[in-house]
């Protein structure tokens, strides 16, 4: 069922079905157990504004049931939508089609049919209790932590889903993978040989040498006219103005509708009988502790004994605590239980107040405690906490009124076609912006969530309108009204550019071409006699590993890296490698073999990130298999027509 569904008519309301049976069930030891073990990886790929394409023909079938082009389509344009994001809204559908990104997405709607009848064949389901529950615990759909399903509605619909239903289904697919693909991780194994391969591999460290040439360094290039025009002509693209956006949005804060709601000494009263554990105090102790810092047996062997001997004088009274203890005492003040190492809560909940404990072991040393004094739990007056149940109460009705106002806000875009049309009809005023250069509207403080920076780098006008809500509570929407592309600037509004840019483009090459030929006379010499030689720059790093753990010189690139952990000790890298400093030739200065005690530490986290990996090839060869027992058609001028 569609969590928040509100089902107009007796079809609805079977649909609704499943989560009715969340707000009763969702908390069973069933729903928590299969929680447990399950982690939800499905993508969220974005918008589509294909809900109604019921009428496109299928794109594919297996074993006779249809791919169809909607459902293509769709996956589609979220995929589209999702590639934007990661590059600021420049992906075209012509890029899309040269990643062959249709032929992609239909593959991954092929496999996740097959998937799904697979795990029909393996007997694998996914109760619906246990869908409800996984969408009552993602916290993308609560308000002030608990489900909310107006809130609800309006993110899947952000997702780039149709209907929670649509959500719903994905999301059981999702979830019968995660089983499949855990069965293929408990079968997968790595030997012993294998292990220690790539632990030595992952933890060796490498210092690496540069010899930097500066391009700064390198003479000032002349420019003829010509040049720079044939420059500006090849290079075009980056001088131009900027892409504007012209944008309408709306804003609903909780916080200026908490401003304007006044509550009655009713509902604060009300209020106070349904909050009382919030404002009730738990039982606390204030304990004085006496700490010796031991970790090995030897040293707490000593502590113990100090600690027995001062508590055999503390309990014969020849010593107080207090002078026991010394300039070792620390006051903890007033604790609760949960806040203090469990083996001293436990003592000091079992002490009556100026009693003083047995010999404590706790983490990471041996403790005497005295309990000073005892407070019993405590329920705060109404009138203590009378300031705290008002914030507390418009908080919570001004959340309310919020949700409920973006949920009809929400409504009216779906028969208006205009932000403004839909915000006048629920009483609340759309506000306009631009035209302004696209990034200086992404840095606008109000726009600062990530999907409202997302609708600004790449809707389009007409593009469905999505209300999203922020960190802070607030609900935005934003309508595209107009986009402004980038326009070429005229070569003479940008001739000095044009210049600057072309002389540090040369000075680059000559640093290039020197660094080259140094490298080609490199071998067998140290990079520090090559640096001298050339009159270039000299640095050396700290050792590093693999990964780049360690890397803090700016000239440790990538490239560096992966070069630089394929050659020999004392050889250099065999091409020049550009840097943020500038060209470079690198040469492996030393290596260092990790110890035995590091691979031993390590070996349990390799050891499992080996298995994961195995683990993913077992299942993409299980895969593989799956597929070959299933009929599989595509339908290549269908999927051809709606890649268009």
């Amino acid at each position: 069922m569609p969590v928040g569904c509100r089902p107009p008519n007796a079809k609805a309301e079977r649909e609704c079905t499943m989560l009715e049976s969340l707000r009763s069930g969702a908390q069973s030891w069933i729903a928590r157990l299969l929680l447990g073990g399950i982690i939800l990886s499905f993508a969220l790929w974005g918008i589509a504004d294909y809900f109604l394409a019921e009428k496109l023909p299928k794109v594919a079938e297996v074993d006779g049931e249809p791919i169809t082009g909607r459902a293509f389509v769709e996956a589609y344009e979220r995929q589209l939508a999702s590639l934007r994001a990661v590059m600021g809204g420049k992906f075209s559908r012509e890029e899309a089609r040269k990643l062959g990104l249709a032929e992609q997405t239909l593959q991954t709607l092929i496999n996740r049919a097959v998937l799904r009848a697979e795990a029909e064949r393996l007997g694998l389901a996914v109760p619906e209790v246990a869908i409800a529950a996984a969408v009552h615990a993602d916290p993308r759909f609560q308000s002030a932590g608990h489900f909310d399903p107006g809130q609800y509605r309006l993110a899947v619909r952000a997702l780039g889903y149709a209907t929670p239903t649509d959500f719903e289904n994905a999301l059981k697919t999702d979830l019968l993978i995660n089983q499949i693909e855990a069965l293929m991780q408990r079968s997968a194994w790595v030997g012993e040989k294998e292990l220690q391969a790539a632990l030595r591999e992952a933890y060796e460290k490498r210092v690496f040498a540069a010899v930097v040439f500066d391009p700064e360094t390198m003479p000032a290039p002349k420019i003829a006219p010509e040049e720079a025009r044939r420059w500006y002509e090849e290079h075009k693209a980056d001088y131009t103005a900027p892409a504007k956006v012209r944008l309408a949005w709306v804003e609903i804060d909780p916080a200026k509708i908490a401003e304007a709601l006044e509550p009655s000494d009713e509902d604060l009263k009300r209020l106070y009988e349904e909050q009382k554990a919030r404002f009730t105090e738990p039982e606390a102790r204030h304990i004085e502790d006496w700490f010796i810092e031991a970790k090995d047996p030897i040293a707490k062997k000593a502590a113990r004994a100090t600690l027995e001997k001062a508590l055999a004088a503390i309990k014969s009274g020849k010593r107080s605590f207090k002078d026991a203890a010394g300039k070792s005492l620390v006051d903890l003040g007033w604790v609760k239980k949960g806040e203090i190492d469990p083996a001293i809560e436990k003592a000091a909940w079992s002490l009556a107040p100026g009693e003083v404990s047995e010999v404590i072991e706790g983490a990471s040393g041996l403790h005497l405690i005295r309990v000073v004094e005892a407070r019993p739990a405590r329920l705060r007056p109404f009138k203590e906490v009378k300031d705290e149940l008002v914030r507390l109460w418009r908080e919570t009705q001004a959340a309310d009124e919020a949700a409920d106002l973006a949920d009809r806000l929400d409504d009216a875009l779906g028969r208006l076609d205009h932000l403004a049309e839909a915000a006048k009809e629920v009483g609340i005023a759309a506000q306009t912006l631009g035209p302004v250069p696209v990034k200086e509207a992404m840095l606008d403080p109000r726009f600062a969530d990530a999907a409202l920076r997302r609708v600004i780098a790449q809707a389009q006008p007409g593009d469905p309108i999505e209300i999203a809500q922020t960190e802070d509570g607030r609900f935005v929407a934003v309508e595209i009204l107009e986009r402004i592309p980038p326009k070429p600037l005229p070569y003479d509004a940008v001739a000095d550019r044009v210049i600057a840019d072309l002389a540090a483009h040369k000075r680059h090459e000559a640093a290039r071409a020197r660094a080259q030929e140094a490298l080609a006379n490199a071998k067998g010499r140290a990079a520090d006699e090559v640096a001298k030689e050339q009159g270039a720059a000299f640095y050396e790093s700290s050792p590093v590993r693999r990964s780049g753990e360690g890397a803090r010189a700016a000239w440790l690139v990538p490239a560096v890296l992966d070069k630089g952990f394929a050659a020999a000790e004392g050889a250099w890298i065999p091409e020049v490698v550009d840097t943020p400093l500038g060209p470079a030739i690198v040469q492996v200065r030393k290596v260092h073999a990790p110890s035995e005690e590091e691979l031993a530490a390590h070996r349990d986290e390799m050891k499992k990130d080996l298995l994961r990996s195995e683990g993913a090839a077992r299942f993409a060869r299980w895969l593989a298999a799956a597929r070959a027992r299933h009929e599989i058609e595509i339908h290549d001028e269908v999927l051809a027509q709606l890649a268009r």
